[in-house]
């Protein structure tokens, strides 16, 4: 994936997280692991995410007929509440959301990047390594896809399912991020967890 293709794929993201409008909880989490952008002079050996920002937005395929139409839900976790391509963060897409909340909660589920089924994960690192105008505009942005690891769903809130706690809660077991041409350079790997309550009409809102 060239940095091009990089660029606007979290450029689509954003714009529909902001356009559909995603709904923020209040919540906890602590990632931690290592962090290399070599081409920005990073190489944290205990770098942390620490987030304190946590957004879900829930939506379906809307190239397939509706008796086609899969839910997923995509889940924000970043430090601080900015515009992703100026923060550190990442992005949860949980693409069979019915599936995973039914059979995998508690359940490890094995990330292989090449072929991401039940769900795929992105960090991004743009707090991290500056890139865009005005600032360093000619670094390509930090957007790294999971290449491997584990996940575990603690509880997986779907709206309408009458379940009695609306929470989100994802383990994270030893990610390793990585850039497709440049793993060497632009690397991440990352363990820990995050929990957050889903809040149904509150909506994202932008703060530096």
């Amino acid at each position: 994936m060239s940095g091009r293709v990089e660029r606007y794929g979290l450029n689509a993201l954003v714009f529909i997280l902001f356009s559909i409008g995603c709904s923020v909880g209040a919540g906890e989490g602590e990632i931690r692991g290592s962090l290399r952008i070599l081409d920005c002079n990073v190489d944290i050996s205990n770098y942390s995410l620490n987030p304190t920002f946590f957004a879900v937005d829930y939506g379906d395929d809307p190239d397939n007929l509706p008796e086609r139409r899969v839910p997923f839900c995509v889940i924000r976790v970043q430090r601080g509440s900015y515009f992703e391509s100026f923060s550190d963060g990442l992005l949860l897409t949980v693409h069979r959301l019915h599936e995973v909340a039914e059979n995998w909660i508690g359940r490890a589920i094995e990330i292989h990047g090449s072929s991401p089924s039940l769900v795929s994960l992105t960090f991004y690192a743009q707090e991290s390594c500056e890139a865009g105008y005005p600032k360093e505009h000619w670094r390509v942005p930090v957007v790294l896809r999971a290449q491997s690891g584990r996940i575990i769903f603690r509880a997986l809130h779907i709206p309408g399912r009458g379940q009695s706690l609306p929470e989100i809660w994802v383990e994270l077991e030893d990610l390793l991020f990585s850039h497709p041409t440049e793993a060497e350079r632009r690397m991440a790997r990352l363990s820990g967890f995050f929990r957050f309550r889903y809040q149904r009409g509150s909506p994202a809102q932008l703060f530096p």
